[in-house]
């Protein structure tokens, strides 16, 4: 009798702790991932492996369908939000698959929004200013036509970003902000 006891206050005890203590960086995690701790992580794995299922495919409505849903599971994932801006913002960009401007900026766009919300809610939210800028400068060197400010407005904000990711502790960023600032002295 006095074993079940003791389970049962550990168990009130443990869920207490997974309720009382915050998520990273002081975000309350929410009650689903609280509940189920471990397994949404697990959930959000088998999310993304059906984003790349669809993507192979060709699906993108599907795919960024699975992409927002494992993001939802797993909000803190900065691996997911960084894949999901690639994709968004190089890949469906890209103009081997899209010709028409508008829409190739578009998707460039909806990559930085994917970088903007991540950092919100990301683990490691310097590591989307990274990325950022890591995407601005792709854009700047390879495709920057769509872009009525053209080149040296993504190189400028492709140096804003990589001196936020700088600032923020990133390994890098600096050599990439000097790199950008070289290639706009020019």
């Amino acid at each position: 009798m006095r074993g079940r006891r003791v389970g049962a206050f550990l168990c009130l005890a443990g869920a207490y702790l997974s309720f009382a203590l915050p998520g990273t960086a002081g975000k309350p995690k929410p009650l689903f991932q609280r509940l189920l701790g471990p397994l949404t992580e697990l959930a959000a794995d088998v999310q993304w492996i059906r984003f790349q299922r669809a993507r192979i495919r060709g699906e993108n409505e599907r795919a960024l369908f699975f992409a927002e849903g494992a993001l939802s599971l797993d909000p803190e994932s900065t691996a997911g939000w960084e894949l999901l801006a690639r994709h968004l913002a190089l890949y469906l960009s890209s103009p081997e698959r899209e010709t028409d401007p508008q829409r190739r900026r578009a998707w460039f766009r909806a990559g930085l929004e994917v970088t903007r919300r991540g950092k919100q809610k990301a683990a490691e939210p310097a590591r989307l200013d990274l990325l950022r800028g890591l995407l601005f400068l792709t854009k700047a060197q390879l495709d920057p036509d769509p872009f009525s400010e053209g080149e040296r407005e993504l190189l400028e904000e492709a140096r804003r970003a990589f001196a936020a990711a700088r600032l923020a502790g990133i390994f890098g960023a600096e050599d990439l902000e000097n790199y950008v600032a070289e290639e706009l002295s020019r």
